[in-house]
């Protein structure tokens, strides 16, 4: 890729950005100038639809000019366009119950792709601007930021939003990669790290993420200064259990910092430091530059330098279904046709540390003579092992598809085909007998 300029999204439930720079000059640049604002490193990630929701009408912070103020009683006249916002929920992992309802005849991709699309056309006219030599489609790499707890389906989703937003004209390009939320502050924080000279092996560091998570619907009311403290103290409450619970299994830690809007809190600073100083060597409890973009332009440090990371650890098992002959002590249940019977064969196991580029696969040998493709299914497990494909905690991630070269050279070939899974998203290679690469295509399951 001739990458020459990087990008860097942080495609937030309540509030999103980005930032930017050039591969030759580094110096980032995070976007204040939204539609209606200038300022704000950071827009309401809200949408405003026509009367039939189909044309999008205004979206960040204009989008909520026209919303009512909360009030204890029902309004008769119900806005048929009313702002839709935090459709990012239906990504997660929470019930469908508890998901935000979304208006008749729009569902949550269509929100999705339509405010990326909105804020596409922003980022391209601003990189046009300020490049215009660069051509969008060839030299601007695009990284996305992600919840940790996000699953390889929402990950395909996502891509395939930005894919139909326009940012990336090939739905598989490699101009699109993700990090996650925490990697991306992390990343951030590390040139804090440097400044106080504890870039040293060993050195181990807490992030506090205070942002948008802390900006529910209860807190969109009209404040009365005295009520302040009461209000905020619950909340601040959660955070410091939640500190505490991370610094019971890690013990003193060389620095503490705390990244996102609401960590600017002076009163939130001084409850932190009054609770964790003696856990912090030195009392250092900071709170970075421009702590509500430390996500944004962390992604895109890591953009600039994607060696910054070197390896992730695995939360989930990743396998492949094979079909080897059944043998006796098998359950006869299950046996198949020709004396087959289907197995989760592990590729990669929970928990173990994976290097970005490290392939895991198998070597195969076609199933008839002639064979030119082959089709395999990928698993992923919260189990450390499995040995079926329908045991509790199993789900189909995608389908591997392979080509089968030589096919004159009968069953006296084999193909070996391997994955990663250090770079957020699945990638599949293969090669024939002769090292000579073919082609591999793995398609997510969304």
């Amino acid at each position: 890729m001739d990458v020459r300029v990087v990008i860097s999204i942080d495609f937030g439930t309540t509030y999103s950005g980005f930032a930017y720079a050039h591969k030759v000059n580094t110096e980032i640049i995070t976007n204040d100038t939204w539609p209606d604002q200038i300022g704000p490193l950071k827009t309401n990630t809200v949408l405003q639809y026509d009367k039939n929701f189909k044309n999008v009408e205004e979206w960040g912070f204009p989008a909520l000019a026209k919303k009512p103020k909360k009030s204890k009683g029902k309004s008769k006249n119900q806005n048929a366009s009313k702002p839709i916002e935090h459709f990012k929920l239906h990504l997660g992992n929470m019930p469908d119950n508890e998901k935000p309802v979304m208006p008749k005849g729009i569902n949550y991709r269509k929100a999705i792709v339509d405010y990326l699309k909105c804020m596409g056309k922003l980022i391209k006219e601003t990189i046009g601007t300020r490049w215009p030599n660069v051509k969008f489609m060839d030299h601007v790499l695009i990284i996305l930021t992600v919840p940790a707890g996000f699953s390889d389906q929402a990950k395909a989703i996502m891509r395939e939003c930005i894919y139909e937003a326009g940012l990336i004209n090939i739905k598989s390009s490699e101009r699109l990669q993700f990090t996650t939320e925490p990697e991306a502050a992390a990343v951030y924080c590390m040139k804090v790290l440097k400044e106080h000279i504890l870039d040293i092996v060993g050195t181990n560091f807490l992030i506090v993420d205070c942002g948008e998570q802390l900006e529910e619907d209860e807190w969109i009311i009209e404040l009365k200064f005295e009520d302040v403290k009461r209000m905020f103290d619950p909340v601040i409450n959660k955070i410091i259990k939640l500190i505490r619970e991370q610094l019971n299994n890690s013990g003193t830690i060389s620095a503490m910092f705390l990244v996102g809007g609401f960590s600017e809190s002076k009163y939130l600073q001084k409850r932190i430091r009054e609770e964790f100083s003696s856990k912090v060597k030195n009392s250092n409890i900071s709170v970075p530059s421009q702590p509500v973009a430390a996500i944004v332009r962390g992604a895109l440090e890591y953009g600039l330098n994607m060696k910054k990371i070197k390896s992730r650890r695995l939360p989930l098992s990743y396998g492949i279904e094979l079909a080897p002959l059944w043998k006796p002590g098998d359950p006869p249940e299950r046996r198949q046709t020709h004396d087959r019977i289907f197995k989760f064969r592990r590729l990669v196991e929970k928990g173990i540390e994976v290097d970005t580029d490290e392939e895991f696969g198998l070597e195969l040998h076609p199933s008839y003579a002639n064979q030119t493709e082959l089709s395999i299914e990928v698993y992923s497990t919260t189990a450390n092992e499995a040995t079926y494909c329908d045991e509790p905690g199993m789900k189909k991630v995608g389908e591997l598809r392979l080509d089968f070269p030589d096919p004159h050279l009968g069953f006296q070939r084999t193909i070996k085909f391997t994955l990663t899974f250090g770079q957020m998203e699945i990638r599949a290679y293969a090669r024939n007998q002769q090292g000579k690469s073919t082609n591999a295509i793995f398609e997510f399951l969304i």
